[in-house]
């Protein structure tokens, strides 16, 4: 029995995507923000999984796996293989050991599935303090470190001589009032 070894082509932008993407010939883990030091922020985990790729041939085992990979920090990777004769009930999802070697056993249908676990790296976030003296509108309270509409306002009060109080009025005007709805 002669030894053959079998070369196909993976295409990442087909399968099914779980917080992964395939962006610029890459996949790679979903994007959710940027810090505030430029730096893009990304899911911590995710995975792939590809459409059932059918073999023509019968044969008896499979060699080791052969996969070329980019890393970056120290984000964690895992290829695990599912197998299936009639392309309709699969075998649980089997890791490769640190051999390559695929463990299921040969069938007529695979599908392959890679997770993908973000690197902890260093990133910044700032909160504001709110101080009184950066926000100094007049409409806003930031009295014990949080941002919020005033919703108490002091006005002052006139009198006569009668010694009658009345409310002073107090009008806002649109522009000032939609600069407040802005924020």
């Amino acid at each position: 029995m002669a030894t053959q070894d079998i070369q196909f082509n993976i295409d990442f932008s087909t399968g099914m995507h779980v917080n992964t993407v395939f962006k610029n010939d890459k996949l790679q883990l979903k994007e959710i923000g940027i810090d505030d030091l430029d730096q893009i922020v990304y899911v911590d985990s995710g995975y792939w999984i590809s459409d059932p790729i059918q073999f023509a041939d019968k044969f008896k085992e499979y060699k080791p796996f052969q996969f070329s990979l980019v890393s970056n920090n120290d984000a964690v990777y895992k290829i695990s293989v599912s197998s299936s004769n009639d392309n309709l009930t699969w075998s649980q999802f089997e890791a490769i050991d640190e051999n390559n070697v695929i463990s299921n056993l040969p069938s007529n249908y695979v599908k392959i599935r890679i997770d993908l676990i973000a690197g902890k790296n260093h990133s910044e976030m700032i909160i504001d303090a709110f101080d009184e003296n950066v926000y100094g509108n007049e409409f806003l309270d930031v009295s014990n470190g949080f941002l919020k509409l005033k919703k108490l306002y002091e006005l002052e009060y006139e009198s006569d001589i009668a010694q009658i109080y009345f409310l002073k009025v107090f009008r806002i005007d649109k522009k000032k009032y939609k600069k407040i709805i802005s924020l």
